[in-house]
């Protein structure tokens, strides 16, 4: 099993569940795995170094056996 990865940030602004720009990342994380042949294994939260606030996710994951 070979295990891929794929950020998806938030746009500039502030993050945060809730918040627009999270909402965002998250959108795109969905549609891109609705059109995708992957198996999720794990979905981290990307926090900023400063205040630790919600920049952005990482998913983890395979792809599928065609």
């Amino acid at each position: 099993m070979t295990v891929n990865s794929k950020t998806f940030r938030a746009p500039a602004g502030g993050g945060g569940f809730g918040r627009p720009q999270m909402d965002e990342a998250l959108q795109e994380l969905n549609d891109w795995v609705a059109s995708s042949a992957v198996r999720i294994i794990n979905v981290e939260t990307i926090h900023s170094g400063e205040n630790r606030t919600e920049v952005g996710l990482k998913l983890w994951y395979e792809v599928k056996a065609q």
